[in-house]
């Protein structure tokens, strides 16, 4: 969770620098693609349990984080070249933080398993993502070079992170 928030706030930072000085938009085309973006994740957030119900907890959680890591990756790769400029830019990086909206729901309900310990689990991890997801601003901050290219790479980062977590988390015999 905590790198998925990550990478959510350097989205978050980096969006201005990108959309409004490196590919000159208008602050009210930049609101309404912030906009977009954050209507895909309220979409993939409420889809997010007719997924689970399918799939279950830990296939949705395996899909969601190796598609953001896909997609990520794939934001990187327009980033550095330019290729699709701002259209195929700004589709992929809707879609990729899209999937915070399957990835958020489904490791917060995945970290509350022991009941016992939820309250306490909820503040310690709580502080955590939040801590880890803020320091993606100062890091950006300090990389930043006008493109879209530090943003993307701490995407990156996260998606790394998150797709690390998922594969090291602990798992009840029998399931995928």
């Amino acid at each position: 969770m905590s790198s998925t928030t990550f990478g959510l706030f350097a989205y978050i930072s980096g969006t201005p620098t990108v959309f409004v000085t490196y590919y000159h938009l208008s602050p009210q085309r930049f609101a309404a693609l912030f906009g977009c973006v954050a209507a895909n994740f309220i979409l993939c957030s409420q889809l997010n349990i007719f997924v689970v119900r399918r799939l279950g907890l830990n296939r949705t959680l395996r899909v969601a984080t190796t598609v953001y890591l896909v997609m990520s990756l794939g934001l990187l790769a327009l980033a550095r070249t330019g290729f699709g400029g701002l259209p195929l830019l700004a589709v992929v990086l809707t879609l990729t933080q899209g999937m915070y909206g399957f990835m958020s729901p489904t490791g917060t309900v995945g970290r509350y398993a022991h009941a016992a310990h939820a309250g306490s689990a909820s503040a310690v991890l709580g502080t955590m993502q939040f801590v880890i997801g803020s320091s993606s601003g100062f890091l950006l901050a300090w990389i930043t070079d006008g493109t879209p290219v530090p943003m993307a790479a701490l995407i990156v980062v996260a998606a790394c992170g998150a797709k690390i977590a998922d594969l090291c988390r602990p798992r009840k015999s029998g399931e995928i």
